[in-house]
């Protein structure tokens, strides 16, 4: 008897596509095939373009180890990070925040990276992207300030002053070392990150989806 991939039920036949047999379930009514032809369709492929990113892969590597087109690679990457959550801020915690420097589309396009780390746990719990400014530093201080938070460790940018209250902002030597060495594990793992390379980002919301499913998947 064959089963449906999404609930295990009877599935009966349902034609020819390509002269390759289809079947059908009787109870969500999902069409499949036993085996496809595009790699792209087989169940562990999102998990290999994860792996690779993670390995500092670049698109066009992994649309040829993978054998799938750099379009559907590029597409498949947004829908993972659409179906990823925030981590949940947790109060009474102590937590670090850095910013690291990349650009967009060419160096004349200078953007920051600002991580938020929580320093137990050393997970990175919020993430934005944008120029320097308070608005961009805001997107990740202002949540982390609202849950309560110890302490917040940051370096001696001022705009950080203004933004986190002074009663739980914290500048001293050597307490943002565990979000610097994020930020290094970044430029080693991803490949738009990476210094002296031909390969670099082009939009923004690509780059946050390799970030998401570089911290949270």
């Amino acid at each position: 008897m064959i089963r449906c991939k999404s609930c295990n039920q009877r599935a009966v036949k349902n034609g020819f596509q390509n002269k390759v047999q289809r079947y059908k379930c009787t109870v969500c009514n999902k069409v499949f095939k036993l085996d496809y032809q595009y790699k792209a369709y087989h169940e562990n492929t999102n998990q290999d373009i994860v792996r690779f990113l993670k390995e500092g892969v670049g698109i066009r590597g992994i649309s040829r180890l993978t054998g799938i087109s750099t379009t559907t690679v590029l597409s498949r990457i947004k829908r993972i990070a659409d179906s990823l959550t925030l981590p949940v801020l947790v109060s009474g915690k102590t937590y670090e925040v850095d910013e690291m420097c990349t650009y967009i589309g060419s160096k004349d396009n200078r953007k920051y990276i600002c991580l938020g780390l929580r320093k137990d746990t050393k997970e990175v719990v919020r993430i934005s992207i944008g120029n320097r400014s308070m608005k961009m530093l805001k997107e990740v201080t202002v949540p982390i300030s609202l849950s309560k938070p110890k302490t917040i460790y940051t370096d001696r940018l001022n705009l950080y002053r203004l933004i986190i209250e002074r009663q739980i902002h914290k500048i001293k030597k050597g307490k943002t070392n565990t979000v610097e060495r994020i930020n290094l594990n970044l430029r080693i793992h991803l490949k738009r990150l990476s210094r002296r390379s031909i390969c670099y980002t082009k939009s923004t919301g690509m780059l946050m989806a390799c970030l998401k499913i570089y911290f949270w998947f």
